[in-house]
This record gives C-alpha cells, structure tokens and sequence, in this order.
C-alpha cells in the first residue's frame, strides 16, 4: 500500500495491483500493464491513472475534492468510482460500458472508446457531456444532461433523453437517432454523414439553427415547432410534425 498523508502520490513503473491514500493527487504512467485498482483515494486532489494494458476498478476508486481520469486499453468497473468533479473515461483499445450504477462524479463527463459506448443504467449529468465512439454509441436509458452534450465518432450514435438536451458541436460519421422527452436544441454546428432521425414529443420544439450539415436525410418522427438549418440544403425524410 502507497500512503502519502501530506502530499501526493506519483507512480511511473509497471505495477499489477495498486491500493493508494493520498492527501494530494494520484498520478500512475504505467508502460503497459494491466492494473487493478484495489483502494485508490485522494483527499484534497485528483486520480489520473493511465496505462496501455486493460485497467480494472476494484472497490474502490475515489477523489473527494477533484478529478477522476481513467484510461486503459479496456476498462471495467467491479467496484465504485467517485469524482467530486470531472469524470474522464478512456478505452483505447476497445468498446466501453458506463457501468453507471458505480459512476457518481460532480461535475463534467467525457468518455471516449475505440469501439461502441453502452449503458447499463440511465446517466444524469449535471456538467458537460462530451461522447466520443469509434463503433457506434448506444444509450437507450432515461438519461438526463443538465448542459450540451458532444456526440462524435463513427458508426450509429442512438441516443435517449428523459427531458429537453441540447446538442454541443458535434461530428458523426454516420448516422444520428435522437430522442427526447422535451425541447431539442443546439449549441454548435452538427455534421451528420448519415441519416438523422428526430423525436422530441409532440408538444416539444426541435430548432437546430446553427450552421449545421445534415449530410442524409433527416427525419421529424415526432416534434412541435421545427426549425432546421443546413449550410447545403437537406432531405427530409418521413416526418410527424405538430
């Protein structure tokens, strides 16, 4: 057990099992083994924990007054992970499953995956939201995102909202299917390669007024008042609008 009661605790070799108290940050550079977080916690500072090989939440992963940021090549949550601000998720190698039943962070969320990014259990989030898949995006649950959320990488990006969301600047290649129980807005201009399909309620508004590109057809499956902008003109497909 690494035990720094004053300060912080910095790791720069290949360790397999890490079990860590700090008053300060914790800040492991592994070369490429895989790791086991068994008890990692910070008092006044962040957790930053990176490594090329496969990287395991045990019991406990824990920064009481800062940031969590986890990258490994997988990552798997067999115990809890706690950031009293940001959250950072990393899967370089691989897809990553929000095992959110485990994830309680205070602020911002960023999580980004080699192959497709899954849920298990809704999200809420009351920071920024930034999503980056490279195989597809997959959250089918009643998530809640208080700020903009960043939607970019390739493949199918599905995304379900228990509330209004507002999309941040976003780039897809593929397609997008949003759907949401109040308003959809826009806070940056959205690139969509492949078919974009819109449900808001019938009651709610949908205005992407920004400069955005809607490369595929878009479809209004559901939505009040519509107001969509492209700088190069769009299909639209199927549409319910009332």
């Amino acid at each position: 057990m690494l035990s720094a009661p004053e300060g912080g605790i910095d790791v720069d070799t290949n360790i397999a099992t890490l079990t860590a108290t700090a008053n300060g940050s914790i800040l492991v550079a592994d070369s490429g083994s895989a790791i086991q977080l068994a008890t990692v916690t910070s008092a006044a500072g962040g957790v930053n924990v990176s490594t090329t090989g496969d990287l395991t939440v045990g019991t406990a992963v824990e920064a009481t007054a800062g940031n969590v940021t986890l990258t490994g090549n997988s990552l798997t949550f067999t115990g809890t992970t706690t950031a009293a601000a940001d959250l950072s998720l990393n899967a370089t190698g691989v897809g990553l499953n929000l095992a959110v039943a485990t994830l309680t962070f205070g602020g911002n969320l960023s999580a980004t995956a080699a192959g497709a990014i899954t849920q298990t259990a809704p999200l809420a989030v009351t920071g920024t939201t930034t999503l980056a898949a490279g195989g597809g995006l997959n959250l089918p649950e009643a998530n809640t995102f208080a700020q903009p959320v960043a939607i970019s990488g390739t493949g199918t990006m599905s995304l379900n909202v228990a509330g209004p969301v507002t999309l941040a600047q976003s780039t897809i290649t593929g397609n997008l299917a949003l759907t949401a129980a109040g308003a959809i807005t826009d806070s940056g201009n959205l690139s969509v390669s492949g078919t974009t399909t819109l449900a808001a309620g019938t009651i709610n508004d949908i205005t992407l007024d920004d400069a955005n590109d809607f490369i595929g057809t878009v479809s209004i499956t559901s939505g009040g008042n519509v107001t969509l902008n492209d700088v190069n003109g769009f299909v639209l497909g199927s549409s319910n609008i009332t």
